[in-house]
């Protein structure tokens, strides 16, 4: 039989890197942008391809398949996988955790597990080597949410932030910028732990900004996270050229969204009246 699952992108407020070392982080849902995984079984090898065509996610996604964790869960998983992809890869909207959520849908389908976000996570780690969880939750929920620490909290928003989503090019691998947080830690390990907990102070005053629906705290909240990311050096010449170009089309406050050096900027702007 047939089995088709469709999971969706996401995009952080808040709290990146900081929540790897059990600080709170805050992920919403971007349901406009899919992936949707379609399994046909038959009795021929497994096949997988991409809608658009993906020589190199095909090839990555077959071995990973045919990973020894996943084998022990699959039986001769037969027949012909598909993803027709509509998220922007490598832009830090969680493409590689909407796609482990798909293949643990899948993993799910055909050998019962206790959980979903445990099976994709441990997916996603494949990929990345040390996932948080924070983008499989964001990928799986249909509101904001607060985490910490693998725990999860739907927020009640009152305000929803009026978000422009900009492109700031391509972005190094998340584990590079992961790297580079964590070597401050050696370097400057009291600069290290100021700007965790600053980020921390960012990730709970904006909760109380959605909670209670002002916008003046969220402002003050995007600034002292966009403040870590200029310290960590995660900023690139491109992402601080389009965040001043935002500010200069009235955008309230601006920051790096994902692992930096490239990719997604969240721009805050004026709730339309």
């Amino acid at each position: 039989m047939t089995f088709s699952f469709t999971s969706h992108a996401k995009w952080i407020l808040l709290g990146e890197h900081a929540v790897l070392r059990g600080h709170p982080a805050i992920v919403f849902p971007k349901k406009d942008y899919q992936l949707t995984l379609t399994y046909h079984p038959d009795e021929s090898p497994l096949r997988v391809s991409f809608k658009p065509h993906n020589i190199t996610l095909e090839k990555a996604i077959k071995k990973l398949l045919e990973h020894e964790y996943l084998k022990r869960n699959i039986t001769a998983l037969r027949g012909h996988v598909t993803f027709d992809n509509k998220i922007p890869i490598g832009k830090g909207f969680g493409f590689s955790a909407a796609l482990s959520i798909c293949i643990a849908q899948l993993l799910h389908h055909h050998h019962s597990c206790d959980s979903i976000y445990l099976e994709a996570k441990s997916i996603e780690d494949y990929f990345h080597g040390q996932s948080s969880g924070l983008d499989i939750v964001g990928c799986m929920s249909d509101e904001p949410v607060l985490f910490q620490d693998g725990q999860f909290f739907k927020l009640h928003s009152q305000l929803m932030p009026n978000i422009r989503w900009i492109d700031s090019g391509p972005s190094k691998m998340s584990s590079v910028c992961i790297n580079q947080v964590k070597r401050l830690f050696d370097v400057d390990p009291k600069l290290a732990s100021f700007l965790d907990e600053k980020m921390h102070k960012a990730t709970l005053l904006a909760k109380n900004a959605l909670q209670n629906g002002s916008q003046e705290e969220l402002v003050k909240a995007i600034h002292l996270g966009n403040e870590c990311f200029e310290k960590w050096q995660l900023i690139s010449p491109s992402m601080q050229a389009d965040i001043d170009d935002q500010k200069a089309q009235g955008a309230l406050a601006c920051k790096p969204s994902g692992a930096g050096l490239g990719g997604l900027i969240i721009a805050l702007f004026p709730n339309k009246s």
